[in-house]
């Protein structure tokens, strides 16, 4: 997907993928899938490219759509997705602590 945002230019077939979620809007009836994907662009800009699998929990069409991301967005993101990939935190600049 290739959007423009703010007059930058965000492509998911250019920009790196960091990282990639499967979710549903209802878990309990796995409606409402969608999979969400967090980019780097090669100037570091960060978005997430969210694809629906196809309709909602309502039955309405969903539309693919991107949004971007500050680090500290994208570091939260991908807490809530289970990332475990310590490159993604670097690349976002966390500091990795080994306990």
């Amino acid at each position: 997907m290739k959007a423009i945002r703010g007059g930058k230019r965000y492509d998911t077939e250019k920009a790196e993928k960091l990282a990639e979620t499967h979710r549903y809007e209802n878990p309990a009836m796995l409606t409402g899938g969608y999979t969400e994907s967090l980019y780097r662009t090669d100037a570091g800009a960060l978005f997430i490219h969210h694809e629906p699998d196809g309709r909602d929990i309502m039955g309405n069409e969903q539309t693919e759509s991107i949004r971007i991301l500050d680090s500290e967005e994208a570091q939260s993101w991908a807490e809530d997705a289970g990332v475990v990939d310590e490159r993604v935190y670097q690349l976002l600049g966390v500091d990795i602590v080994d306990a």
